[in-house]
């Protein structure tokens, strides 16, 4: 979003009353197309962009831009005079007795953020959004809807409340604060090693860096991604030495206690006693602005300090930190524009919490609502892109129980916004044709005389691509499960070209008839369509094609570039040979394998820190069995990492009381593991080896406890 000034009547005699008039029943800006500022307010103004119209030096009004530049003839000499204009939203008029400390030029960009004009006009911008933040919001009433319902979904199925765990990052953060407070908080206490004995022994994290980075991911990540960013560090040597960096940038990375002393007492922890004792919103402008801090370099632990100090009482912040682009990604998706460095990105964090809070109808006095949305607008700004436009296709190939189909559907639903209609999921099978994939002559019932009626009948494809034409904003995902167990050369016939990305359809593109092609039922449609007398049949039939040509009466095919296409497969089935170079060439081949953090992760709630060894324990066992099944070698199975186990077999353990009992592994394998196992060893040994196999197997995972 860019911020301008513009001055709307070239005549100064004219009164302020007349401009208002232009603005109230035109909805129109403009000037005259012989104007010098002409190219600037066709080609540097855009759609969303604001501008403050003002009349000499008397602000009049801010505007949105909604619409491109027209030219026109019927411009009133007396009143809109102009001939070169664009619609605009009036956001405000101004009230106030103020004038625009600068006013020359007909049509002026703001440039710099600090320069009296600019900043005049956008804190002006700013009061306007913060009070109607609710009105602001872009999306429809149905986007509303799939939203609130892909939240409550998270909740119920993805997000995992640990009050314990926050209740003990906070009653630790206390003793860091009183501390901090009391300026007693040594330099022991604010950079260490792990385990050293000058730690505190009343603080479980050993120091407060480590606290900060790695003890309260209930309250965001925070890392700064090297350690050095906390400007004074221990090193982990013998020589009792420390990495410091002045205010001055100047580093010495072998310097004495002495200088760590001097630079953490006199600058690290009164900077801290500032905040921790200030109010969440000052304490937050003084990381931005106040140039006390500008010298330290870990701002993103400064602002989680401040969430922890406030217990959540933090003016409806988010705990992202700002060390991505989160914040402004979720503010192009709730208000249609990115603020850039206009806003503060603590105001823009302000501006999404309550704009989401709103939508979802979530009460945010209560601490695990404030947990549990944080947790979901990150999950909504950062879902992955599986595949780009460059890249439109790929496979996902691996063992199964890798999460293929799971991981696929939680990313789709976040990337969509929660707006189903933008992906299908079809399993494919050995009876899928090109029928049912693009379209054929499909029976549908029977005739008055008691025959059977055939119709040409889109397939699943073709209709999806059609949908996607009619969007082409968004991206759509089409999703083929086990893709490899259809007949995929049947199936996608002579449309296999228009997968590659230089083939594919784009709504402006001069060329189009490349990305167009006549499939086989493609004349027997165009003969369909001719042949009907009736005016509301044949429309029905012109939208069964992909594209129409009124003129020529031709039909073609084509897939919209923004289409995507995933398949997804367990290579483990020989079936996979069904993939010939052609098709294997227009795929990104991605790898799908157990996921061993995904196992600690999904029990380690259920375990004190003093318990957690057994949870080590048992997911090395599970990479022990998929050790022994992969790898060549005496002491093993040899079959290849297709044929191990993923993540999803492991979490069916039962866990009684925090204990993973040897009788729960045993169960495990027996039930769930050695079905599948055995089938895998009927294609590489003999019956009689197999059960010996079978049990060597089972001590790699039982084990000998």
């Amino acid at each position: 979003m860019k911020f301008f000034h513009m001055q709307l009547h070239p005549n100064k005699d004219i009164g302020v009353d007349v401009v208002k008039e232009i603005l109230t029943q035109k909805q129109v800006i403009g000037l005259g197309s012989t104007n010098r500022d002409a190219l600037d307010f066709k080609s540097r103004i855009a759609i969303g962009d604001i501008v403050a119209i003002r009349h000499g030096k008397q602000p009049v009004a801010i505007v949105r831009v909604k619409s491109d530049f027209v030219l026109v003839t019927n411009a009133n000499p007396a009143l809109d005079w102009f001939d070169l204009r664009r619609n605009v939203d009036i956001l405000e008029m101004y009230e106030g007795d103020d004038e625009i400390p600068a006013s020359r030029g007909t049509l002026t960009i703001c440039k710099s953020v600090n320069a009296p004009t600019s900043k005049f006009i956008i804190d002006w911008y700013k009061r306007y959004f913060v009070s109607h933040i609710i009105e602001s919001c872009i999306l429809k009433d149905s986007q509303k809807t799939e939203l609130k319902m892909l939240y409550e979904s998270f909740c119920a199925h993805e997000y995992k409340h640990n009050q314990d765990e926050i209740d003990r990052a906070l009653e630790e953060w206390n003793r860091y604060k009183n501390k901090i407070s009391g300026n007693s908080l040594t330099l022991d206490e604010y950079t260490n090693i792990l385990g050293d004995s000058s730690c505190s022994s009343d603080l479980k994290s050993g120091y407060l860096c480590n606290f900060l980075e790695r003890r309260t991911k209930s309250f965001g990540s925070s890392r700064p991604g090297n350690a050095q960013q906390f400007m004074v560090k221990k090193n982990n040597d013998d020589s009792g030495s420390y990495f410091i960096k002045n205010i001055d940038k100047n580093v010495n990375e072998k310097a004495t206690r002495t200088d760590a002393e001097t630079l953490y007492n006199g600058k690290i922890l009164p900077l801290l006693k500032k905040l921790v004792s200030a109010t969440t919103l000052d304490a937050l402008k003084a990381i931005e602005e106040d140039v006390d801090f500008k010298w330290y370099e870990a701002k993103q632990i400064l602002e989680k300090l401040v969430v922890l100090n406030n217990n959540y009482n933090t003016d409806l912040l988010l705990p992202f930190y700002y060390e991505s682009n989160t914040i402004d990604l979720l503010m192009k998706y709730f208000f249609g524009f990115d603020l850039g460095n206009n806003f503060c990105d603590f105001e823009k964090s302000n501006a999404v919490m309550i704009v989401a809070s709103s939508i979802l109808s979530v009460n945010m006095t209560e601490s695990e609502n404030w947990h549990a949305l944080s947790a979901f607008l990150w999950n909504l700004a950062n879902a992955e892109e599986l595949v780009s436009k460059a890249s439109p296709n790929i496979i996902l190939y691996g063992p199964p129980g890798t999460g293929k189909t799971y991981s696929i559907k939680h990313k789709l639903d976040f990337l969509t916004k929660g707006n189903k209609s933008r992906y299908q999921i079809v399993q494919f099978h050995p009876s899928f044709t090109y029928d049912d994939f693009i379209d054929g002559v499909k029976p549908v019932g029977l005739s008055s005389h008691g025959n059977i009626k055939f119709e040409l009948t889109n397939g699943v494809f073709k209709d999806f691509c059609i949908r996607a034409k009619k969007d082409p904003q968004n991206e759509y995902y089409f999703v083929a499960d086990e893709i490899n167990r259809a007949n995929l050369s049947a199936v996608f016939g002579e449309t296999l070209s228009l997968l590659e990305a230089d083939y594919r359809w784009e709504k402006d593109s001069e060329d189009q008839e490349k990305s167009l092609i006549t499939t086989q039922n493609c004349r027997l449609l165009e003969s369909l369509i001719e042949k009907q007398d009736i005016e509301a049949e044949k429309d029905a039939l012109k939208k069964l094609a992909f594209d129409y040509n009124p003129t020529t009466g031709a039909v073609k095919f084509g897939i919209p570039s923004n289409v995507r296409f995933i398949g997804m497969m367990n290579d483990v089935d020989k079936s996979i040979d069904s993939f010939d170079l052609a098709l294997r060439r227009r795929f990104k081949w991605i790898e799908t394998s157990c996921d061993y953090d995904v196992i600690e992760k999904y029990f380690e709630d259920l375990f004190e820190d003093d318990e957690k060894k057994q949870l080590e324990k048992y997911v090395d066992q599970c990479k022990k069995l998929n050790k022994f099944i992969s790898e060549q070698g005496d002491n093993s199975l040899g079959l290849g990492s297709s044929y191990e186990f993923g993540h999803s077999f492991f979490l069916k353990i039962e866990i009684t009381n925090g204990n993973i009992t040897k009788s729960a592994k045993e169960r495990l394998f027996d039930n769930f593991l050695k079905p599948t196992l055995k089938e895998y060893l009927r294609g590489f040994f003999e019956e009689t080896e197999i059960f010996a196999k079978l049990d060597d197997a089972r001590n790699k995972f039982v084990g000998n406890d």
